[in-house]
């Protein structure tokens, strides 16, 4: 008797031992992660988080380390700012392409100018959630959408009040300029209206510019250089700059040329103590004169170089020479035609 009560009690310590060693995982694995191989917010982040369809853009991210998944999210946030450009299928007018095309010649410009300005915004996204699970890790990050739509609208509307005082010179060398700041607020308004459906109240529209190209009267320009000229990047640059201005481009010797574009692309040798080697500034000028030789604006960049070679340091200034192109073309404005 004895002993059958021994082998019992012996038994029941077995089950007992047994029982509790399979429900010791149930017990330490969160409710949430039960069925599912991610967190419920990383898949359906807006029934956790319902801010994220109105006051926050939300982003999630996952991988094998804390830093690639926010790496991950962050690029997530980037590809939502990229801006799809629809072209239009039907042109109105010549100006009207001219117009696009010249925008164009600025777009890897203002690209670059964007992804600086987007990155900058991003710094701002914050870790709402993480969480590891097994070997992989997963965020979600927040930006808030009011202050960062607040940021691309000052930045639109410092662009359209430089635009609107461009404008009021009255000059098509202005449009360049012009042109230039749209190429960059264009895409930046559509960034914009991602986050924000508040209107923007601009003053100066492509369609505005487009039609006030359009009414300019042709223009008959002769373009000069001294010395051995322009390089061809320079002198494409301003080629294309003017293309949509309505301006003839014809010889000094022409009859009826009512404005002249003096170029001239020096090097000036600067003291620089190391043989074998040039330190140069590199100058551009640009004049314009009305048909009397009376100036009508200037223009001026330079470039410091150190370089084998005169050639060397020419062609390393090119694009900071260019880019001042860009920048201060409206430099030639001038307030009659």
């Amino acid at each position: 008797m004895k002993i059958i009560n021994l082998l019992s009690l012996i038994f029941a310590l077995a089950l007992s031992s047994c029982s509790s060693t399979s429900k010791a995982p149930v017990e330490t694995q969160a409710p949430e992660f039960v069925s599912s191989k991610s967190p419920k917010w990383y898949s359906d982040y807006l029934s956790v988080y319902p801010e994220c369809e109105q006051t926050l853009l939300c982003v999630v991210g996952e991988g094998d380390s804390p830093f690639q998944a926010q790496r991950e999210a962050r690029l997530g946030a980037s590809k939502f700012f990229e801006t799809k450009v629809k072209s239009s299928t039907q042109v109105s007018s010549s100006s009207e392409q001219k117009v696009n095309q010249s925008i164009g010649e600025f777009s890897e410009w203002a690209n670059k100018t964007i992804s600086e300005e987007t990155n900058e915004l991003l710094s701002g996204l914050e870790i709402k959630q993480q969480t590891q699970i097994n070997d992989r890790f997963f965020v979600l990050m927040s930006l808030d959408r009011e202050k960062t739509a607040q940021s691309f609208r000052s930045k639109i509307l410092e662009l359209d009040k430089e635009n609107e005082q461009l404008l009021n010179t009255a000059s098509r060398f202005a449009y360049p300029k012009i042109l230039r700041n749209l190429s960059l607020s264009v895409p930046m308004q559509d960034r914009y209206q991602l986050l924000s459906n508040k209107p923007l109240g601009l003053k100066v529209s492509k369609a505005i510019v487009t039609e006030n190209i359009s009414k300019l009267p042709p223009l008959k320009m002769a373009m000069i250089s001294k010395g051995a000229g322009l390089p061809m990047q320079l002198a494409h640059t301003i080629n294309e700059m003017i293309a949509p201005l309505k301006i003839i481009i014809a010889a000094k010797s022409e009859s009826g040329i009512q404005n002249t574009l003096v170029s001239e692309l020096s090097t000036e040798e600067l003291y620089f103590k190391v043989e074998g080697f040039k330190r140069l500034n590199v100058l551009l000028k640009l004049e314009l004169q009305n048909a009397k030789g009376e100036v009508l604006g200037r223009l001026s960049a330079s470039s410091e170089q150190t370089s084998r070679t005169k050639e060397k340091a020419m062609e390393a200034a090119l694009p900071i020479l260019k880019d001042a192109l860009l920048e201060n073309f409206n430099q030639l404005s001038h307030a009659t035609e």
